[in-house]
């Protein structure tokens, strides 16, 4: 269930500086100092809609977080046959403890910090269709990602153009994980039903579908009744054609709707 109070906390010790996290008890002040809140979670669209409420996706906590779509496995393995190259522990949590040994201060080098000035003033033109404050916060996390690609590399403290490259790689497509995740999060009641219907249909290679498939796939979520209603707001929005093929109704999207949804995608992803 969602904990909206969390959400707050969290998002306050992710701004914690050097001051420390404060919080007030009945016994009095409790400071944290330092803080350093790490998590790796795994969930789906619909479960994350019902961990995370709205107002903490659109008031920052997002932005603040890696978000990775996938719909697709990377891999299939059925585990029945050990890897063709083990996994090394011992050499893994050697580099491991050699890093937690360096201290000070990241520097950049010459190409580092141009390659990232020229990014971060291109995806800072015009106006970023998000509110989720991803966009507003892509250039820390690229930043953050570059250093630990650097401490994978080498031990000197210093994020070069080739960290800088491949962490602007890695980073560009939150934005377009966010907008995935977080599509269907507004403020009718039928809205997240809505965009499992679009993302559907835009996920077909002839982006349609018949109504009977839409309803046995995503049984639970909606029902015939809710449906129709969707249907009728798609088809009256432009987004969506109804044929009928012998008995049976299929939903089409239109080619505006589908130029649209590409264009907004590319958008994201740059």
């Amino acid at each position: 269930m969602a904990d909206p109070q969390a959400m707050i906390i969290l998002t306050d010790l992710f701004d914690t500086h050097t001051d420390g996290w404060k919080n007030t008890l009945k016994q009095g002040i409790e400071t944290l100092k330092n803080p350093l809140l790490t998590f790796l979670a795994a969930s789906n669209p619909s479960l994350l809609k019902q961990v995370i409420p709205a107002h903490a996706i659109k008031s920052g906590f997002i932005g603040r977080t890696m978000l990775v779509y996938e719909e697709k496995k990377s891999c299939i393995n059925p585990l029945t046959e050990p890897p063709k190259i083990p996994f090394d522990l011992d050499k893994l949590t050697g580099r491991l403890e050699e890093v937690s040994k360096l201290k000070g201060q990241f520097k950049w080098s010459m190409k580092g910090k141009e390659v990232f000035n020229d990014w971060y003033q291109e995806i800072n033109v015009g106006e970023n269709q998000d509110d989720t404050g991803t966009m507003e916060r892509i250039h820390d996390h690229a930043a953050k990602v570059a250093m630990l690609l650097s401490l994978s590399r080498k031990d000197e403290l210093i994020i070069n153009e080739e960290d800088m490259d491949d962490a602007i790689k890695a980073c560009t497509g939150f934005t377009h994980s966010v907008r995935r995740v977080t599509m269907g999060t507004g403020l009718s009641p039928m809205s997240e039903q809505t965009a499992l219907v679009i993302q559907e249909l835009m996920n077909r290679e002839e982006h349609k579908m018949s109504r009977m498939k839409l309803l046995q796939i995503h049984h639970g979520d909606f029902d015939a009744y809710d449906l129709d209603r969707i249907s009728d707001t798609l088809q009256q929005a432009h987004m969506i054609v109804i044929k009928r093929k012998g008995s049976e109704l299929v939903y089409e999207m239109t080619p505006q709707a589908i130029k649209r949804y590409e264009m907004y995608k590319e958008a994201m992803k740059k």
